[in-house]
């Protein structure tokens, strides 16, 4: 199988760890997997074999093409329904608001999965609105373009004023979250289709970062189920804090670091997320031999 993760979120970190363990992985299992990022992709409409170029190239077949776009990359998305009305196996297809909190919210509610109160914030003016509604501290979440995510913790009034303006000069908006629980301790559960694989706990002791396997209790399995249902997600790594209420949930990443769960857990879980990738492909393929 020739698989394609389209994509462009990449850091140094990340490329090294996650892609090289996917691409390892496959050719052990006799695939081969492929990172394209879609800020190299063009179409030209007029173009009615295939209207897709990769660097000035024709676009490369594949079995299989999955990725991790924003929810507003308006430039992927129109690249993924171009693969779909190309008859391109691309995978998932669905295209959720992620960036809209209040249908957020209202999903993982109807999952009963708890999530840090959350605001999206694009003006200046709109720090008003939500005021007294804070409690400090906060995070402000945003994406710097090429600096990848940034996430500050923000104590005071005046500190979340000074960075809002900062951050939404570079960003153009940014999340403010609540904090909850200790922010120096949290569960990452690693899902591939429906089933958690492996699940450690992180610790900050004094700047040292402890990472041990950790047993799931059914009430996290079902909220890590339940996040990557709701973010569409063929595998990723689920993010949450546990909370004598109850775990919360804070993030999902598509593109995990793997290398720490890895050894310390002895699950090889890119081999997982690859033969998942080879599974979905295949099925697809039956359905349209069978069709």
């Amino acid at each position: 199988m020739n698989l394609c993760l389209l994509t462009r979120f990449l850091s140094a970190t990340e490329e090294s760890n996650f892609i090289n363990r996917m691409t390892e992985e496959a050719r052990a299992l006799g695939h081969r997997f492929t990172l394209l990022n879609p800020a190299h992709v063009r179409a030209d409409l007029n173009n009615h074999a295939m209207p897709l170029t990769y660097n000035e190239e024709e676009f490369p077949p594949f079995d299989m093409i999955h990725f991790a776009v924003r929810w507003d990359d308006e430039h992927s998305w129109r690249i993924i329904d171009i693969l779909n009305l190309w008859q391109q196996k691309v995978f998932p297809s669905a295209r959720l608001p992620m960036g809209d909190r209040v249908t957020l919210s209202r999903l993982f509610a109807r999952e009963g999965v708890r999530i840090p109160k959350s605001w999206t914030v694009e003006r200046f003016g709109e720090l008003e609105l939500i005021a007294t509604d804070l409690v400090y501290p906060v995070l402000i979440k945003a994406r710097l373009a090429g600096e990848g995510r940034k996430v500050e913790v923000v104590r005071e009034e005046a500190e979340l004023r000074h960075k809002a303006v900062e951050v939404l000069e570079k960003a153009g908006s940014f999340l403010l979250q609540q904090m909850v629980s200790r922010m120096d301790q949290d569960v990452v559960a690693f899902v591939v289709g429906d089933e958690v694989v492996a699940a450690v706990e992180r610790k900050w002791d004094q700047n040292h970062l402890v990472v041990e396997p950790v047993d799931l209790l059914d009430i996290e399995y079902h909220l890590a189920r339940a996040a990557t249902r709701i973010y569409d997600a063929p595998y990723g790594a689920v993010n949450f804090v546990r909370t004598e209420a109850g775990p919360v949930f804070m993030e999902l990443s598509r593109i995990p670091n793997l290398a720490q769960a890895e050894e310390v857990t002895g699950v090889n879980i890119a081999g997982r997320m690859v033969e998942h990738c080879v599974n979905v492909a295949q099925k697809e393929q039956n359905l349209l031999e069978v069709s």
